[in-house]
């Protein structure tokens, strides 16, 4: 395979793993937004969005493997494992890193959000 043809193949996958870690965090928060207070003296509705959070960032990661793996790896017929290993493991580690980076800047940026309760700051108490 021609170097060309493989950088843009590098660019691609990469490129197809942050969209779908977009998609993801979407998913996530549509999730997070429905998902309704409660009220008491131990709400457990902020756990429920961080299950959902995780839950969906390691479907996102078997799909975007599967996808890399069994579908972008069938149109590149003439490059050897080898040569595509390497495109995998870093579109992976791009893709997983987005989702969860971009999910905890989103949870510090709208912190009186639902979708703020992911990642909670740590309260301080006022001494009286």
């Amino acid at each position: 395979m021609p170097l060309d043809d493989l950088s843009r193949f590098w660019l691609d996958a990469i490129v197809f793993s942050v969209v779908i870690a977009f998609i993801a965090l979407g998913i996530a928060w549509i999730i997070a937004d429905r998902t309704p207070y409660q009220r008491g003296a131990n709400p457990k509705d902020a756990s429920v969005r961080r299950f959902f959070f995780y839950s969906i960032g390691v479907i996102f990661f078997l799909a975007l493997f599967y996808l890399l793996f069994f579908r972008v790896s069938s149109n590149a017929m003439d490059v050897t494992f080898l040569q595509i290993n390497p495109v995998f493991v870093a579109a992976l580690i791009v893709g997983t890193s987005t989702y969860f980076v971009v999910g905890f800047l989103l949870s510090k940026i709208f912190k009186y959000n639902k979708f703020g309760t992911i990642f909670p700051a740590k309260i301080k108490k006022q001494s009286v």
